[in-house]
């Protein structure tokens, strides 16, 4: 699975293998691509990329976000509807070691993009088809 990120400026973009994949409105505002291990944790690994922590704090922010669920928990499972999806979400972040981690522990962008927004003070922005 390939993940990416684009970073976004007002300038002339610079030559990658999947802009065309973007509406030529956007081609002006596309800075960068970045391509991200892709083990499962791509989701964290292109965020935290993002952040400028670099991919491999992956872990640090999934334990970060743990973290935020829990000082917020209340709010978080107001927000996701009741405590069956607040606990999955929290039980998601939950992985055994470095290695490739299973489909049930992958981001969910729809509503992990509530708590990472959240924790690191960001508007995040989910494009796809």
């Amino acid at each position: 699975m390939l993940m990416l990120i684009i970073r976004f400026k007002t300038a002339t973009p610079q030559s990658d293998p999947v802009h065309h994949q973007f509406p030529p409105f956007m081609h002006g505002f596309i800075e960068d691509v970045v391509d991200v291990k892709a083990d499962g944790n791509c989701g964290y690994r292109s965020v935290s990329a993002l952040l400028g922590m670099g991919e491999e704090c992956w872990a640090m922010m999934r334990n970060e976000l743990i973290k935020e669920l829990g000082k917020w928990s209340q709010d978080y499972i107001k927000i996701f509807g009741g405590t069956k999806r607040y606990e999955q979400l929290r039980l998601s972040l939950h992985v055994d070691g470095l290695s490739k981690v299973s489909m049930d522990k992958w981001m969910d962008i729809t509503d992990m993009g509530y708590v990472i927004a959240s924790r690191y003070n960001v508007i995040l922005v989910s494009l796809s088809r």
